[in-house]
């Protein structure tokens, strides 16, 4: 799989005009993605401490967001998972609807630390100890045949990073689900921060494993192989 390190909004233009991923698009797009959104934070109503997001990774507005074209990267029947933090609820569902997505579900992320106990995180009302991702799709993709628990319970990593577990609940999906429009591949992470087998990654932050530069538009891009 390939890694594409840049920023989304160039990435969306070059993948739709070919030359980025280009066997992806000319095949019709992804089946699956992950969306990490990078949330811009008002330190007065909604985060303990704006300058602690902004100073680990480069945030966006919510009309940048709203105005990324993410269904032209997406099959017609595509699954989409998509992060938020609760002083977010409102935007998320904001943004769901600016792409044009239909939510169905979605799942918490219970954050613990090394010993299991709760990890309370910032936050001026409530110490953040949970995230939550919610599950939304684009024409009709059907549920799965069984069921899985719907929630995570992890250890936090570096900052805003996720847990592996979205991946491996929507791997799971596409492996187990019988209806008339199961979810597919390819899969898709935005605003990722690291390579994961099996996946096209894009974000600023992507983890350099090694590869080859790709120059656009006079714009130097990492763009990397991954084995799998």
């Amino acid at each position: 799989m390939q890694s594409y390190k840049g920023d989304i909004r160039d990435f969306i233009i070059e993948y739709n005009t070919g030359a980025a991923f280009g066997e992806i698009s000319r095949q019709g797009g992804f089946g699956t993605l992950i969306i990490d959104p990078p949330w811009e934070y008002n330190h007065t109503n909604e985060h303990a401490s704006q300058g602690g997001v902004n100073s680990q990774y480069g945030t966006m507005t919510q009309t940048e967001l709203c105005n990324l074209d993410i269904k032209s990267l997406c099959k017609p029947n595509a699954l989409v998972f998509i992060w938020g933090t609760w002083p977010k609820f409102m935007q998320v569902a904001e943004v769901t609807s600016a792409w044009g997505l239909e939510h169905v579900t979605g799942m918490p992320w219970i954050k613990v630390d090394g010993n299991g106990n709760f990890r309370h995180g910032p936050g001026r009302w409530a110490g953040g100890a949970s995230e939550y991702v919610l599950i939304c799709r684009y024409g009709q993709v059907s549920p799965p045949g069984n069921k899985k628990t719907g929630m995570i319970v992890s250890t936090v990593g570096d900052h805003s990073g996720k847990p592996g577990h979205v991946h491996e609940f929507a791997e799971w999906l596409i492996d187990s689900s019988l209806g008339k429009f199961p979810p597919t591949g390819p899969c898709l992470e935005l605003f990722a921060r690291q390579a994961r087998s099996g996946w096209y990654v894009v974000g600023n932050e992507v983890d350099d494993i090694g590869g080859k530069a790709l120059e656009i538009n006079g714009k130097k891009y990492t763009q990397k192989m991954i084995l799998i």
